[in-house]
């Protein structure tokens, strides 16, 4: 009777484990989500996986044989207005796969997806900047490694893992709350109040991608309204510097993930173009003010145009046919600048 109450004992840990890991996976039910995170980063990860069934849907129904544009970027790239590119580009259609603070590696593991289901698109545009090169900058380990990858990605590109990257990733896998930590704060603020403003607008922003094939809800919905006060434009470009750029390492394996990206679309023949948004000049001179990220910029531009043909690349901070005046902060153009931008994209396609 003795040994069998030991063996009881014994056991307790594994049931008070199991019983933890099913309540974990309260965490993965959406309103739980949006209850208890802070930011809607997870929303614009989440549906890039729901996004590649919808790209495949349209592919192999596309019965009006027209164009296919997808969108590989930051937030820089998310606040194209998808409607305004339907009314001026009827022969096209667009998927945004673009999320905030992205990496190469994102890109590879998109496009991997869409090649494993047969899909072809006519131009894939991709956004490049020293800070997706930059080993500190965020994206890669905050975002892109909870969000974004499946485990045969993981396993295929173990050597370009660190090993406590690996180890993350198994957890985000298997452990919703530590992919959605909750924030108990956070929760008894949105129980208490239904009408919470920032819950209202995780809802929007997730109806908005939905109606958008993935284009992002921008912070300022209007043309012609921008920052006027360049107080606050220099506030965030000091911000965002801090944020993307400080410690700079450039990152091989991001480079890596960036030449294989470029590979895979000529092995199978599908046109891209690598675009740089523009950003304020405000921050354009924060950065200037640093000789490491000076150099960084240096070596980027170098490096791309070794990879990149001359006609298949544009540096719009640096463009004499476009330049925007216009930001809603500093590194964000205000929206009447993106269709200008994505015109002359699309009319290099066409007179390439």
């Amino acid at each position: 009777m003795e040994k069998f109450k030991k063996v009881k004992i014994a056991y307790i840990p594994l049931f008070l484990f199991i019983l933890l890991f099913i309540l974990d996976k309260i965490f993965l039910i959406k309103k739980i989500q949006l209850l208890t995170q802070k930011d809607a980063t997870f929303l614009y990860y989440q549906y890039k996986e729901e996004l590649i069934e919808e790209l495949e849907k349209f592919y192999k129904n596309n019965k009006e044989n027209k164009k296919i544009l997808i969108l590989l970027g930051s937030s820089r790239l998310m606040f194209i207005d998808y409607q305004d590119f339907k009314k001026n580009y009827p022969n096209w259609e667009m998927f945004n796969f673009s999320v905030p603070v992205n990496s190469p590696a994102f890109y590879l593991y998109i496009l991997e997806k869409l090649l494993t289901k047969d899909v072809k698109p006519n131009l894939v545009v991709l956004e490049s900047d020293p800070f997706q090169f930059n080993e500190y900058s965020p994206g890669f380990k905050k975002s892109n490694l909870p969000y974004t990858f499946d485990l045969p990605f993981v396993v295929k590109y173990f050597h370009l893992f660190e090993r406590d990257e690996v180890s993350d990733f198994l957890g985000y896998l298997l452990f919703a709350g530590k992919k959605y930590p909750p924030d108990l704060y956070v929760l008894w603020n949105r129980i208490k109040n239904p009408n919470d403003k920032i819950l209202t607008i995780f809802k929007y922003t997730e109806d908005y991608q939905r109606k958008n094939n993935g284009c992002g809800l921008a912070a300022i919905p209007f043309s012609e309204w921008y920052v006027r006060d360049l107080s606050e434009i220099e506030q965030s470009a000091m911000g965002t510097k801090k944020w993307l750029y400080s410690n700079y390492k450039e990152s091989e394996r991001q480079w890596t993930f960036f030449k294989k990206t470029l590979e895979l679309l000529k092995n199978h023949q599908i046109n891209y173009f690598v675009i740089k948004p523009q950003v304020s000049p405000i921050m354009e001179e924060e950065l200037k003010k640093d000789q490491v990220i000076q150099n960084a910029y240096k070596r980027w531009k170098e490096r791309i145009k070794q990879l990149v043909p001359e006609n298949q690349w544009k540096d719009f901070s640096t463009s004499e046919t476009f330049f925007c005046n216009t930001f809603v902060d500093g590194s964000h153009m205000s929206k009447e600048c993106y269709d200008p931008m994505l015109y002359q994209v699309i009319y290099n396609y066409l007179n390439r």
